[in-house]
């Protein structure tokens, strides 16, 4: 299965299969380049992006949100079955927070994919800052610099085990052109989380330098 798009590519074929008969929602959805390609596979499916404007899809709905007011998100996410991030969790602020709406709905499973923090065997956030004009970065309608964070792979494991949630599925990819430009986030990676479960494949290792995919 082949794409031009980073975060698709690295989605297992059998995660496609799974979700013909499936109502999705792809949160923060850019341009909509996800959106147009998982339409192919899904029942239904909607979108929603800060940047109303940036959304260039006329046949898929979309809702104007700011993932990180997570009252809203909560009612938007209701009656959908499954959720797709992609490379929004490196642009946040409060991971701990929208994580926490996810893994407390009635999702059957949500899909993050983003860069990779520091790689280590402890929770970390690399931090930075950008400006929220461009349109590639965090959104905010009133601030012009917002810091970021880059959560690496224990610190969700363990954030989303505290709302009860695990991780099944983790694929990893390494991107040496980061080494020069953002050297703290080299790897890129996909997470299925699932709520409501505590069967978690075994990431004690994943964190390493290796490239893969890990599945319960």
């Amino acid at each position: 299965m082949k794409t031009d798009f980073a975060g698709i590519k690295m989605i297992p074929n059998e995660e496609i299969k799974n979700l013909k008969d499936k109502n999705l929602i792809d949160i923060s959805a850019g341009t909509g380049k996800s959106t147009v390609f998982l339409k192919k596979f899904c029942q239904s499916i909607i979108a929603t992006e800060a940047r109303i404007e940036k959304f260039l899809p006329k046949d898929i709905k979309i809702l104007q949100l700011d993932v990180e007011d997570t009252e809203t998100l909560k009612n938007v996410i209701k009656n959908k079955d499954v959720l797709f991030s992609y490379g929004l969790f490196y642009h946040l602020q409060s991971h701990w927070q929208v994580l926490k709406t996810l893994c407390y709905s009635n999702l059957k499973y949500f899909f993050i994919e983003t860069l990779c923090g520091p790689e280590s065997s402890n929770p970390e956030m690399w931090w930075g800052r950008e400006e929220s004009s461009s349109n590639l970065n965090a959104y905010s309608n009133t601030e012009k610099n917002l810091m970021h964070g880059s959560p690496n792979l224990i610190w969700i494991h363990q954030t989303v085990n505290c709302f009860g949630a695990s991780i099944q599925m983790v694929v990893r990819e390494y991107q040496a052109w980061r080494e020069n430009e953002e050297p703290s986030c080299r790897w890129r990676m996909l997470i299925k989380i699932v709520p409501n479960t505590k069967k978690s494949i075994d990431i004690s290792n994943i964190w390493k330098n290796v490239e893969g995919t890990w599945t319960v």
